[in-house]
């Protein structure tokens, strides 16, 4: 535990200042949960936010105690003035400090359920690059091999035409074929360069780890389960509940006063002490009829949008899931028509040899070889990318 944290702090390090060969190296051997720890101590240093409550809620007092002042003059002459000060103590009931523990303890379990949501935010952008890069990346190889095979066979088909054993024609398709591929290769160049650089900027590393696959996650039942999305819509509604009921009539404070009171007249100068407490009866289980009407609207808003999510999370789930069927299924398919294309190219070769096949149908027959063998790589890229994501739609961070 504590040289993976030194590990991380050191990795931290690097984005301040350049990563040094070994930095680089130790990038390389993070697992994805290590980067997005990384990623999490990154976006708060960039971004520091402070949660602390703005005021401190008293234990006792439910609201700001009021002071009273009066002065009363009899316009008699033997009459009585009277001068009184009160000081009014709105004191929280037993329901309301109740309330105020299950708020707290609310508060806490809440800002875990934010936490995890921000940890499954930064574990979709960082699957999204890392698996999008792989992809590229896959086709950028498929690519470089034509490259490489087409050079090969246009270096041969030169020497043939120099020693006038072919036409040129032969050679200007070998030579449209290498620059469709180098085309390509470009293309799939920038792109992988395009999601390394966004991965760069979400997490702040400058590499990919090796090992980015992730293990197969449950059903929808288990995605279900344990979604941060629902927790954090029932920890709300929870805390709503919570909230009215403070406001109920049950939750209302008790009122001690009190008082001072002095009477002055000719005869007598009295001063009198007194307390006074006021209390509601919670025997008697009645709701105003607008806090009645609030509670069912949040009801109704709650269990709304529970069934919207829901209904989401479940369709998410299940086309992906479809995806990953199909992707297995065309994997094993990719297997056997790479192995058709391999042996058909060879025999291709074989017949363009013995001029039973022209020059241009091997070549395409070659070409479509190399082409269906990267389909099947780009594939199997596709089905791990696809368990990524079947997880991130589980709500399961890195």
């Amino acid at each position: 535990m504590i040289s993976t944290m030194l590990r991380l702090a050191g990795l931290l390090g690097g984005l301040i200042f350049p990563l040094t060969s070994l930095a680089a190296q130790s990038v390389l051997d993070l697992s994805l949960r290590e980067v997005l720890d990384v990623t999490m101590q990154r976006s708060a240093e960039l971004a520091p936010r402070d949660l602390a409550p703005q005021y401190t809620s008293s234990s006792w007092l439910a609201a700001l105690p009021t002071v009273g002042l009066s002065y009363l003059q009899s316009d008699e002459k033997l009459g009585t003035d009277e001068a009184e000060f009160t000081i009014n103590l709105p004191i929280k009931s037993g329901r309301q400090r109740e309330v105020d523990r299950e708020l707290q303890s609310l508060s806490a379990e809440i800002a875990a359920a934010d936490e995890l949501r921000r940890r499954l935010y930064w574990s979709g952008l960082i699957r999204e690059s890392v698996w999008s890069h792989q992809a590229a990346v896959t086709r950028q190889r498929a690519a470089a091999h034509k490259v490489s095979l087409l050079s090969a066979m246009e270096a041969r088909q030169r020497e043939l035409l120099a020693a006038s054993a072919t036409s040129s024609y032969a050679l200007l398709l070998i030579r449209q074929e290498r620059l469709r591929a180098e085309i390509a290769q470009l293309e799939h160049s920038h792109d992988a360069q395009r999601w390394l650089q966004q991965y760069r900027q979400v997490t702040g590393l400058g590499n990919l780890p090796r090992e980015i696959r992730e293990p197969v996650p449950g059903g929808a039942a288990a995605a279900l389960a344990q979604h941060p999305e629902l927790l954090r819509l029932e920890l709300g509604w929870r805390q709503q509940r919570t909230l009215l009921a403070s406001a109920g009539q049950k939750a209302s404070p008790w009122n001690l006063s009190l008082h001072a009171k002095q009477l002055d007249n000719p005869a007598l100068d009295e001063q009198q002490l007194g307390v006074a407490i006021e209390m509601p009866l919670t025997l008697f289980d009645i709701e105003t009829a607008p806090l009645n009407s609030e509670w069912q609207e949040q009801a109704r808003q709650y269990w709304t949008a529970r069934d919207e999510l829901t209904v989401e999370i479940r369709r998410r789930w299940e086309v992906l899931n479809n995806e990953a069927a199909m992707l297995r299924e065309k994997d094993a398919l990719l297997r056997q028509s790479s192995e058709l294309g391999e042996s058909m190219a060879k025999q291709s070769e074989q017949l363009r040899t013995l001029n039973e096949l022209g020059e241009e149908i091997a070549l395409r027959r070659r070409m479509d070889a190399i082409d269906i063998e990267s389909a099947a790589a780009l594939n199997r890229v596709l089905i791990d990318q696809n368990n990524a994501m079947l997880r991130q739609a589980a709500g399961i961070p890195l």
